[in-house]
């Protein structure tokens, strides 16, 4: 498995998955944002040319993928 973006010093997520085919909860942490700020750091460094893609990673109450092209609307979008 190769996750989402790690950082520019330490690219992509690797993890091995476990024997019951799930991705290590300490990885599956790492690739995740907790809060709108750490969202909108992150999006920052990746940049919004091409817009942001925002899942909830447990239980997204039906609102799935949102694509977001700007930091204004990146906090409505991760609630």
């Amino acid at each position: 498995w190769s996750g989402s973006w790690g950082g520019s010093n330490d690219g992509p997520l690797e993890a091995i998955l476990t024997d019951e085919g799930t991705i290590p909860d300490e990885t599956f942490q790492k690739g995740n944002c907790h809060s709108v700020e750490e969202a909108i750091e992150t999006a920052r460094k990746i940049g919004y040319e091409n817009g942001i893609m925002i899942k909830a990673s447990e239980g997204g109450g039906g609102k799935g993928i949102r694509l977001v092209y700007d930091e204004e609307d990146l906090p409505n979008a991760f609630l």
